[in-house]
């Protein structure tokens, strides 16, 4: 699942290398589920942020594992809909929790509640995460002008149909081999083309 996510937000990552810095975020509340958005987390900088969700089943796990077990009978709190409807105050107490611990530290303490979360990862840590390089869906190719540079490799592993991830071909690289095989033109022939400026 991670790796066809990671080939989905492709534009994202290429855009991070074309501006050389960490997209900026967009919204993220998830239907009308609360908690279930991103919270900011420690050191508090524009990427500091964790993404939580937690339904029903799972609120007083939730409650348990930030310290306040008493949120999950309190009724301004204690179901889905008391929860949206005081959703700003709910909102301030985890952003308090979260905010004075790393996105990792909080991955870390609501996975073992079996609450879901996850950091969210800014481009620039999506293309050095070591998970990904290891299962080759962040992966290097060399280009003649422009040097090494950081591509999304194929999500679909299949043991019988590998994909390598290749770099494209340079303009006009193939041009000759094309006329060639599609056209039947000759050597000299595409020289003249070549000397006449129309390759």
């Amino acid at each position: 699942m991670q790796d066809a996510v990671v080939n989905l937000i492709r534009v994202s990552l290429r855009d991070h290398q074309r501006f050389g810095a960490p997209m900026p975020r967009r919204g993220n509340q998830m239907g009308r589920g609360v908690p279930s958005t991103t919270y900011p987390c420690a050191p508090g900088g524009p990427n500091d942020y964790v993404f939580i969700t937690a339904q029903q089943q799972m609120w007083a796990a939730f409650a348990a594992a930030i310290g306040r077990p008493e949120l999950a009978d309190d009724p301004r709190f204690a179901t889905e809909e008391a929860r949206w409807e005081n959703r700003a105050e709910l909102e301030a107490i985890i952003a308090a929790w979260t905010g004075g611990r790393t996105k990792y530290q909080v991955m870390e303490v609501l996975a073992a509640a079996g609450v879901p979360c996850g950091a969210c990862q800014d481009t620039g840590e999506v293309l050095a995460d070591p998970h990904l390089r290891a299962r080759e869906m962040i992966v290097d190719v060399d280009y003649p002008t422009r040097g090494t540079y950081q591509t999304v490799g194929c999500p679909v592993k299949l043991s019988d149909s590998p994909v390598a991830v290749t770099r494209p071909p340079l303009l006009g690289e193939h041009s000759a081999d094309v006329l060639s095989a599609l056209c039947g033109l000759d050597a000299a022939e595409i020289g003249r083309l070549r000397d006449d400026g129309v390759l």
